[in-house]
């Protein structure tokens, strides 16, 4: 029998699983395919329209982005903290460069950590203070203390925000005391897990999509036709199903910028045994060979960015094929709201912006074991 690994940042946190449960819960109640993350789309618009205009702006010329991790992390984490607090804090945190660069580089930080060979997994903990952000730490103080005070003044008229925010809070709270370093934790991990993959997601689809000048046309087109259809400002998800070309070609992207190897499971049982016969002993960990059942390690393959169209094979549909968010009851839960974000994104860049790769070079993803190297290449943007 197989099971999963823990998370990547267990060792980080020296939480019990207990922690990590409730992180799940959350994820499936407000990210899930029936969760509640409808609630949040206007705020996210709102806050990807700041991110583009603070971090790319106006391009009546061509501006070469020479980091565009960092810019796009940037803009993922704007949206998270436009979920996680309440209406009372988000439009100060939003646009507060303090804390949109601790969310943002908190999550290379620890990816550079999660690097380090399993021999050195000794030193994590010597190291784990470097993540006990005190901005974060803080600022959630700050707000705590307020929602506190309310809470004291109004007694039971008080009605509790409808937040992230507040939920993590009720997992943090014993006998009328909220531990705020557990809370913190808990917010870490989530700047963790939604920050870096879907950063990472929408710089790969910008460099497939800026040295691909044939799907340009039609992705235009598409969007146009959407944004006629937009009647009170913001897109609702009916116009985001409607997006069907672009999410073909997010998902052909995603297929093609996925490590070698990953999904990492462990033997718990005596042993495994495959079904040509090949046993695995117990304690081993087993990766699966991402490129290959994704067939992007074969020779001639070709990047085909509509072949989903009309395939009833949407970006969040998973199969033997595509396993970037794993498969069956592991499967991320949190995928449709990646995707989600990951199209309102690209939907406002492709209505502003000519996007190119330097003289529009296809850029290569280099793999190292269960990680991508992060590509430094540049992404040029340029008004329409």
């Amino acid at each position: 029998m197989l099971t999963d690994v823990t998370l990547p940042t267990d060792s980080l946190l020296g939480r019990p699983k207990i922690f990590f449960e409730n992180l799940i819960k959350v994820v499936q109640e407000n990210f899930s395919s029936t969760g509640r993350y409808t609630i949040y789309t206007n705020k996210i618009q709102d806050a990807i329209k700041i991110s583009i205009n603070k971090s790319i702006g106006e391009c009546k010329d061509p501006k070469c982005i020479k980091f565009p991790q960092k810019v796009f992390s940037q803009l993922i984490a704007r949206n998270i903290i436009s979920i996680i607090l309440g209406e009372a804090n988000i439009n100060h945190m939003i646009c507060d460069d303090e804390i949109i660069n601790t969310f943002a580089s908190l999550t290379s930080d620890i990816t550079r950590v999660l690097k380090f060979p399993p021999i050195l997994n000794f030193i994590h903990k010597s190291i784990q203070r470097q993540f006990t952000i005190n901005l974060i730490f803080e600022r959630l103080s700050q707000i705590i203390e307020q929602r506190e005070h309310e809470k004291n003044t109004l007694g039971d008229a008080w009605t509790p925000p409808i937040d992230i925010l507040q939920t993590f809070v009720n997992f943090s709270t014993e006998d009328n005391s909220v531990d705020l370093q557990l809370l913190t934790d808990y917010i870490i991990e989530f700047i963790f897990i939604s920050v870096q993959t879907t950063s990472d997601a929408i710089i790969s689809i910008l460099y497939e999509y800026g040295a691909r000048p044939e799907y340009w046309k039609e992705l235009l087109e598409e969007n146009e036709m959407i944004s006629n259809e937009v009647i009170v400002g913001y897109l609702d998800f009916n116009n985001i199903d409607k997006m069907v070309k672009l999410d073909s070609f997010v998902k052909e992207s995603i297929k093609y910028w996925m490590p070698c190897v990953g999904l990492q499971r462990k033997t718990i049982s005596d042993h495994f045994t495959f079904s040509n016969g090949y046993q695995v002993p117990k304690d081993r960990n087993i990766n699966l060979y991402i490129a290959n059942l994704h067939g992007t390690d074969q020779i001639g393959c070709k990047f085909d960015g509509f072949q989903y169209v009309g395939k009833d094979s949407p970006a969040t549909k998973l199969g033997e094929e595509y396993i970037p968010f794993g498969r069956g009851r592991h499967a991320c839960p949190g995928r449709f709201f990646a995707i989600h974000q990951i199209k309102l994104i690209m939907y406002f860049i492709i209505r502003k912006y000519k996007v190119t790769t330097m003289n529009r070079r296809i850029i290569k993803p280099i793999s190292a074991g269960h990680f991508l190297l992060s590509p430094s290449d540049e992404l040029i943007f340029e008004n329409l």
